[in-house]
């Protein structure tokens, strides 16, 4: 399919991770004027981010003669679109006396560079002191000085979400989802080789992609990142 001429249905393949799914989810309001009919083939998981279209497990369910990959979806536009395109997903928390702070410090071990971006609990758990924190990793549960929330899937993850007033994770799927919702997050980089999507140093704390995402620089050090972040809460 060449982006140009105007389709009875289309079917918008996700590839990578949850992340991937959430980044260029944005782009799917703009194949609505390339396509009578959008299906987005993902796990039964993601349903829930794309409840405006039909989804499938296989494309071989749908009547789409043509299939596009997600992330290549940005080539039909010359900009990049606001990245909080599930914000009406998301209600925002009353603000309170006391700070409600969500935390992620690991993600998939699968992932190439986790041993760089998953960090340990020890260095959040000095967080603290500037509020309640609360684990929305199912793999984090049951985690001493945190409280879990149900994060027994997507759409149970954004309904707890409703109850903080900050996430602060490493880089991870969350990270999107928060951007994706417009809710503050802040997103601390691996010790090495972080996303280029992030950027680089001479962005400081700024990125292209969500304007709720906070990008914490890791200088390769769990304790300057972590003093990084509790400058920014004091």
């Amino acid at each position: 399919w060449n982006f140009k001429d105007k389709v009875p249905s289309i079917v918008v393949l996700v590839e990578q991770g949850f992340g991937d799914h959430l980044q260029f989810g944005r782009y799917l309001s703009i194949l609505e004027q390339y396509a009578d009919k959008i299906w987005v083939q993902c796990s039964p998981r993601a349903n829930v981010f794309y409840t405006k279209y039909l989804t499938c497990n296989d494309p071989i369910e749908t009547d789409a003669e043509y299939g596009v990959p997600i992330c290549s979806l940005a080539k039909i536009c010359d900009y990049i679109p606001s990245g909080d395109w599930l914000k009406e997903k998301y209600v925002r928390k009353p603000p309170s006396k006391t700070l409600d702070i969500g935390v992620t410090w690991s993600g998939n071990s699968a992932h190439g560079n986790n041993h760089y971006r998953s960090s340990k609990p020890g260095y959040f758990r000095i967080l603290s002191k500037y509020g309640n924190l609360y684990t929305l990793n199912p793999t984090e549960a049951n985690t001493f000085g945190f409280t879990d929330l149900d994060s027994s899937g997507w759409d149970a993850t954004i309904k707890e979400l409703s109850k903080l007033d900050l996430v602060i994770c490493v880089d991870t799927s969350i990270a999107h989802l928060c951007g994706s919702l417009g809710m503050e997050c802040w997103c601390i980089m691996p010790l090495q080789d972080s996303d280029y999507r992030w950027g680089d140093s001479s962005m400081g704390f700024s990125n292209v992609w969500y304007d709720s995402v906070k990008v914490i620089r890791n200088p390769g050090s769990w304790e300057t990142a972590l003093d990084i972040v509790s400058k920014l809460l004091e």
